[in-house]
């Protein structure tokens, strides 16, 4: 099922075709040309991350929109079919090659596929995490303790979602 999209800097007409999260504030303008419909989406803004964009998702009728740290799984065909993700305010993505998707917030990374989220690993003492790299059967990363300017590398067994 093939897609395409737009990031836009305004809406066209004023107006937005579906509304994710809370449209009174500021959010990102996204327009999607897909086999069934076109449609334009406002996405409300997250948290502090300045992390946005558009990203190809397990089952190729789906995207994955991510606006400035909230995401959103929409339906490219039907966008009322959405389910927002809540792991807290993303800061960090990659898509494994099987085009799962591995998201990371300042305390935790977790695996989201087709079904939702397969795993999370996460540790209350750390002020941010990035995620560094990917392959096949595993995720490359950096941590920083609170307090610590230093960040720490850590790799993720993909399969299990343990620390290697």
């Amino acid at each position: 099922m093939a897609f395409t999209h737009k990031i836009l800097d305004e809406l066209p007409g004023g107006k937005a075709d579906y509304n994710f999260g809370d449209s009174s504030g500021d959010g990102l303008i996204v327009q999607v040309s897909a086999d069934k419909e076109e449609w334009v989406g406002f996405f409300a803004f997250g948290g502090s991350s300045s992390l946005y964009g558009v990203f190809g998702w397990p089952e190729s009728d789906k995207v994955f929109v991510i606006s400035k740290g909230s995401g959103y799984i929409v339906n490219v065909n039907d966008p009322s079919e959405v389910e927002e993700v809540n792991i807290g305010t993303i800061s960090s993505i990659d898509v494994l090659p099987n085009k799962s998707v591995v998201v990371a917030n300042s305390t935790k990374v977790a695996l989201l596929g087709a079904t939702g989220e397969v795993w999370a690993v996460n540790n209350d003492g750390l002020q941010g995490i990035r995620i560094t790299g990917v392959s096949d059967d595993t995720i490359t990363a950096q941590s920083q303790e609170k307090g610590s300017v230093e960040w720490s590398d850590f790799k993720i067994d993909v399969s299990t979602g343990k620390l290697i």
